[in-house]
């Protein structure tokens, strides 16, 4: 069995000469360099979190309808088993008034809807599957489809919009404030670059997430109230025929209005790289994709770095053995390596585990092994250690085994002579029993 070092446990340890002594390492993160015109601009690895780019990543702005893609998040969440329940559209949720009236008269909730704002055609008595109601808040930005959700999850909007933010701050989200579930112009809804690639990140390991941002439309089926429709995706990234069409985009969100300008949370993929990208721009539309997808290019255009963190031939590691005549001298079997990006910072440990027998030991026996792990404690890289010198008994100690051997000699000797004697005795006693039968059938 191995037998793990108590000692063995930091933050990764670089093993230096014969004396073992330890002292810290981190692999230090280097930023990518991309020249953005972006307002704000944010690159995380998606398995990870770890930010590869920055440009005022906490800075304030308002989300526009990236806010969809946190209510999405958040009614999957609650009613991911209930994507089939027919939803019965209400007149609050649907109902609209003029841009200047519910902005400037303060008698209409946030999310009261605006004329001319991104919908999917949802009328007050038409029975909507939950499924399609998430397509269409996805692909055409529905507004209608927003306030239907938060209804259908929380009883009503302001109860969802309540529980939306408690939850993304629970998942990590310290500087947003929503005040509506689709993103439409209020001075308390609120967000930052960092927050909207947390809800991006995990919204994506979601699978049913993922599938709905990735569709480039979706079949709204007839209702009571309408005919058979087509929702198309808003998000020119994952259209195949569109000029702004990316090959390794996944995903996620764009929004717009004027006070927002262009935001937009984006997802790719590319080899063993998986990415969230927010960008937020007062330009045009096709300036938001070009630097979404200029983030993109820049890390995957990163190539990966090898470093040797444990060598054979440079690192040895010392271990006390009982009965011996000098400590044992280990060293690894081959070196142990990690691959890594240059922009991601990373910190590793590193666990030891004897396997270490009674002397003597002979020069490459197995003794143990190393195994490293990251700072999420996923196992990167496993090497054996092999005795690097001969470890002897002391004399003492030879004369304790040859005792013990004695004395265990001994023992079994004992129990051989108790079976014999057992099986003697078994022998004789049905030998006994055979002869009295025998006598039996003679008197007879």
């Amino acid at each position: 069995m191995l037998l793990q070092n108590k000692h063995s446990v930091k933050k990764f340890f670089f093993l230096v000469g014969l004396a073992g002594i330890f002292s810290p390492i981190n692999i230090v993160g280097q930023p990518l360099f991309c020249d953005l015109s972006a307002e704000t601009a944010f690159l995380i690895n998606a398995e990870t979190g770890k930010p590869l780019f920055s440009k005022n990543a906490d800075s304030v702005f308002y989300p526009a309808s990236t806010t969809k893609a946190a209510t999405a998040l958040y009614a999957l969440h609650r009613k991911r088993e209930s994507l089939d329940q027919l939803v019965t559209i209400s007149q609050d949720a649907v109902a609209c008034v003029s841009i200047p009236m519910r902005r400037s008269s303060g008698k209409h909730p946030s999310y009261r809807l605006e004329f001319g704002g991104t919908h999917m055609g949802l009328k007050a008595g038409e029975q909507v599957d939950l499924k399609t109601l998430l397509y269409g808040l996805m692909l055409p930005s529905a507004n209608d489809g927003a306030n239907a959700i938060a209804e259908t999850v929380s009883g009503s909007v302001l109860a969802f919009v309540s529980e939306l933010n408690e939850f993304l701050r629970e998942i990590g989200c310290q500087n947003t404030n929503f005040t509506n579930p689709h993103g439409l112009p209020d001075p308390e809804h609120k967000t930052t670059a960092r927050d909207l690639a947390r809800i991006g990140q995990v919204a994506m390991k979601d699978p049913i997430f993922r599938e709905i941002v990735s569709s480039s439309k979706f079949v709204k089926a007839q209702t009571n109230k309408q005919p058979e429709t087509i929702l198309d995706q808003h998000n020119a990234l994952v259209k195949p025929r569109h000029k702004h069409f990316y090959p390794y985009a996944t995903g996620v969100k764009i929004g717009y209005t004027i006070q927002a300008g262009h935001a937009m949370i984006a997802s790719a993929e590319k080899g063993d790289r998986s990415l969230i990208a927010v960008v937020s721009h007062k330009e045009g539309a096709a300036q938001r994709y070009r630097s979404v997808i200029q983030l993109f290019e820049t890390a995957f255009a990163e190539p990966k770095q090898t470093r040797t963190l444990l060598s054979k031939v440079h690192d040895v590691f010392h271990q006390n053995i009982v009965g011996a005549k000098s400590r044992l001298t280990a060293t690894l079997a081959e070196d142990l390596t990690v691959s890594f990006y240059p922009s991601e910072e990373k910190t590793f440990h590193s666990q030891i585990f004897w396997n270490v027998s009674e002397p003597p030991i002979s020069v490459g026996a197995k003794v143990g092994e190393v195994h490293i792990f990251d700072e999420f404690n996923a196992l990167q890289k496993t090497s054996f250690l092999v005795a690097a010198k001969a470890v002897e008994a002391t004399f003492s100690y030879q004369m304790k085994q040859k005792i013990q051997l004695g004395k265990l000699c001994i023992q079994k000797r004992r129990i051989y002579i108790a079976y014999s004697m057992a099986f003697i005795l078994f022998a004789l006693a049905m030998l006994a029993v055979k002869r009295a039968k025998k006598e039996s059938r003679k008197a007879v």
